[in-house]
């Protein structure tokens, strides 16, 4: 773990060896058995937030889940007016189960009010069905193209809507935290968090669109974050 400012990670992710081998060589970092996480210096006030809750007994996210003997359905969705993935997956002592995934398609030539429309009802009959315990969306950034991001960006807010009227508690996370969550490293390449994915939920192949593994990453997220109290302990309710 030389050179990269590495910290322990409290996050005792349940992996083969097989995965811990392909992590070993796929990553630039030493992951460990207990896996580590490269941290740059801006997340050392996180870090140390991590480190307040392990000393009041909370050492991993999957630790809680375990000691409580929880099982959970989480919803994933990767937000997008073109593509919504969306994967749900069930999560219980540390490993999970894919239960359902799949994608909402809208085609380009539809008037995009319709395509909005779209989206919040298929979403609302798939929350209806599915029934999940938690929902989990990716926090959207964009460098380049504003177009792209006003329409991404009107498009997770229909999502956001739909997941209001559903009542299920939502939880946002940043792309280096889904990173971090599911490849034990934060600056991991799409390749190797959709190759992670894949292993942890033991699946013959990565699902496509990539949309869709990428909603899948989201929920595994979701479970190794440890939920509500795990995510109020660490700041305070805002990751």
């Amino acid at each position: 773990m030389q050179g990269c400012g590495a910290r322990e990670c409290f996050f005792r992710l349940q992996r083969t060896p097989a995965d811990m081998k392909y992590l070993h060589s796929s990553c630039p970092s030493d992951i460990a058995r207990r896996v580590t996480v490269c941290y740059n210096r801006k997340d050392n006030e996180e870090m140390a937030a991590r480190k307040q809750y392990a000393g009041r007994g909370g050492a991993c996210a999957s630790g809680f889940f375990e000691r409580q003997g929880t099982t959970m359905v989480i919803f994933g969705i990767d937000p997008g007016y073109a593509i919504v993935g969306w994967g749900c997956v069930q999560y219980e002592r540390g490993r999970f189960a894919p239960l359902d995934f799949g994608a909402i398609l809208t085609p380009a030539g539809m008037d995009f009010s319709r395509r909005l429309e779209t989206i919040y009802d298929e979403l609302t009959a798939l929350l209806a069905l599915k029934k999940p315990d938690a929902l989990a969306v990716e926090k959207l950034y964009f460098k380049n193209n504003q177009k792209t991001a006003i329409d991404v960006a009107e498009a997770r807010g229909v999502i956001l809507l739909a997941i209001k009227k559903s009542g299920i508690p939502l939880y946002e996370y940043t792309p280096l935290q889904v990173k971090s969550a599911v490849t034990g490293f934060g600056r991991a390449e799409k390749p190797q968090v959709m190759e992670m994915t894949r292993r942890l939920l033991r699946l013959r192949e990565v699902p496509k669109p990539d949309d869709t593994a990428d909603a899948l990453a989201i929920a595994i997220c979701h479970g190794q974050m440890g939920g509500t109290a795990l995510k109020r302990s660490i700041v305070g309710g805002k990751i």
